[in-house]
């Protein structure tokens, strides 16, 4: 690739050269190299010397291309972990926003029913009627879940 170009330059030189043009530079055995220096023109060398330059040039951007891929597939697996965690943490709020929402409704019922057992309370210490009082009471200990021994000891009948 690069020593068709240098021949074209070189053909259109003074001098006509020794320097095997269509031999690919890389694959040059020590012989050829040696026999070049010391045959060849001051033109033979330099135009070896480019060569060379340019064959080490191309490993380091073919080693650097591999380089250049590597690190493109380290970030793009990066980018997938952080893609990963991003939903995992989605999905975990969700649960939370859920757990809480019901946790909420839990302390509203609960402050709803310490409400009413506080007006049925309030209602039974306060009303003379007996009839009432027995139907209230009835209501506290649904409410609180007496057990049997306690609706006993309050007067109550077990069912």
């Amino acid at each position: 690739m690069y020593a068709s170009a240098y021949q074209s330059e070189y053909q259109s030189g003074l001098e006509v050269s020794t320097f095997p043009i269509e031999t690919d530079p890389v694959e040059l055995t020590e012989d050829s190299v040696t026999e070049i220096l010391t045959k060849g023109s001051v033109k033979d060398t330099k135009l070896m010397h480019y060569v060379e330059q340019l064959a080490r040039k191309d490993v380091a951007i073919n080693s650097i291309r591999r380089q250049k891929k590597h690190l493109e597939m380290q970030i793009r697996k990066l980018q997938d972990a952080g893609i990963m965690k991003d939903e995992n943490n989605a999905q975990e709020v969700a649960i939370l926003k859920d757990k809480i929402a019901k946790l909420e409704r839990g302390m509203s019922r609960e402050n709803a029913n310490v409400e009413y057992v506080k007006n049925v309370l309030f209602q039974y210490l306060t009303t003379v009627d007996a009839t009432a009082k027995q139907k209230m009471l009835v209501a506290i200990a649904t409410i609180l879940q007496f057990s049997p021994e306690e609706n006993k000891k309050v007067g109550l009948r077990t069912k």
